[in-house]
């Protein structure tokens, strides 16, 4: 051993006797060393074994089960917005931000006159006759309220039919406004593919169990 430090073989023999059965006491007295030493490489020893064993046993399947069982709840951050008054402008500035959530060079002003234009085409007004700050969800035909925060009734999202993520522009003809919970829920899905898994639900067990107990 020179100075403080232990040498490899002294480590090597510590774990060694370690994994036949000794205890730390029992390690510290054969080896002359202090048990704190022989604590520190035992236990980064058993969490090394440890994880080895969870790599190798933990299946995706097992995975799953203990993140359902064992996974935490954690309440959503809904952000504050300082300029309530700015929420349109604000979903109208989120929709059209490149990958690098930029709008640099943008003229936000005429991207703010085209949704308007989109969502309330007539004089003002949408095809149910609602008028800002009220539309419509594209998809359920609801009410919804462009200037909702978050998590409140008729809160609503700007989203992309096609999503960025699937190479979706940032143009007004791939824009729709959405009800929070069905942007949601739509995630990252075309419409078709979302309506598809409309169909899956529907013809789904449980949902029939529901429709039969109305």
């Amino acid at each position: 051993m020179s100075g403080n430090r232990l040498e490899k073989k002294v480590i090597e023999e510590i774990v060694r006797l370690f994994e036949t059965g000794l205890s730390n006491k029992e390690i510290t007295e054969k080896l002359g060393v202090k048990q704190g030493t022989v604590s520190y490489h035992t236990n980064n020893t058993t969490k090394t074994k440890g994880l080895e064993y969870q790599k190798k046993n933990r299946t995706i399947f097992v995975q799953k089960v203990h993140n359902f069982y064992d996974t935490p709840y954690m309440p959503a951050i809904i952000p504050k917005t300082t300029r309530p008054e700015r929420t349109f402008k604000y979903k109208v500035r989120g929709f059209f931000r490149d990958k690098k959530y930029l709008t640099k060079g943008l003229d936000m002003k005429s991207r703010l006159k085209e949704v308007e234009e989109k969502l309330w085409p007539y004089d003002g007004k949408n095809a149910e006759g609602l008028e800002y700050p009220y539309a419509t969800d594209a998809i359920t035909g609801l009410k919804i309220n462009v200037m909702a925060p978050k998590a409140t009734p008729g809160a609503c999202n700007f989203d992309h039919e096609l999503p960025k993520s699937r190479g979706g522009p940032n143009e007004v003809g791939n824009f729709q406004a959405l009800h929070e919970v069905i942007n949601a829920m739509k995630g990252k899905l075309t419409n078709d593919e979302f309506f598809s898994w409309i169909d899956k639900i529907i013809d789904g067990p449980l949902y029939k169990e529901y429709k039969n107990e109305e």
